[in-house]
């Protein structure tokens, strides 16, 4: 079987609730809310590169690596996949709500569908959650942390994906249901 289009979605953005105020035409709202924001933002405390690219292509080395199917096409390759792995990244922040005891969090749900004839729905899904104490106040602790939990999702989704028992998906016979 072979595997493609690995993606990682970011999750809900505070920038959409100002869009949905200027797709609503409430320009006041639209306006305060992006000044707001903006003037808040951090540009020392982003990641260098965005976090979904890393993810889908570590997620693809670590199924190609795993040999869970013949052949991992990372997202944007173009391929005819028997099966696709779509991620959702539902929470990659640090919890610092107890200063002494910060937690780096990372939540990710992957869903593997056919790669034609199903329109899309999921044949298994699954959510993994990690949240790993770091050294509050040091960056590369967090960042480390961060590491260890993604390590540990990628480890448990490649062995969960191994043991699945995939229907066999042949393109001649996807071709001749249609």
């Amino acid at each position: 079987a072979r595997l493609a289009a690995i993606e990682a979605v970011p999750p809900f953005h505070f920038f959409n609730l100002g869009l949905d105020a200027a797709r609503q035409s409430d320009w006041r709202v639209a306006r305060d809310f992006f000044a707001r924001e903006v003037a808040r933002a951090d540009y020392y405390h982003e990641f260098l590169v965005a976090p979904s690219a890393n993810i889908g292509e570590a997620t693809a080395r670590a199924l190609a690596a795993a040999n869970t199917f013949a052949s991992v096409v990372p997202a944007g390759v173009i391929a005819d996949p028997d099966w696709v792995l779509e991620g959702f990244v539902d929470a990659l922040y640090g919890d610092a709500r107890d200063v002494s005891k910060p937690f780096a969090v990372l939540t990710i749900t992957y869903y593997l569908r056919r790669g034609t004839g199903d329109a899309g729905v999921p044949l298994w899904s699954r959510k993994y959650e990690r949240r790993l104490a770091f050294t509050a106040g040091s960056a590369s602790a967090y960042a480390a942390a961060l590491n260890t939990a993604f390590g540990e999702i990628l480890g448990e989704l490649s062995r969960d994906l191994a043991a699945l028992t995939l229907p066999t998906c042949s393109r001649a016979s996807a071709s001749s249901s249609n």
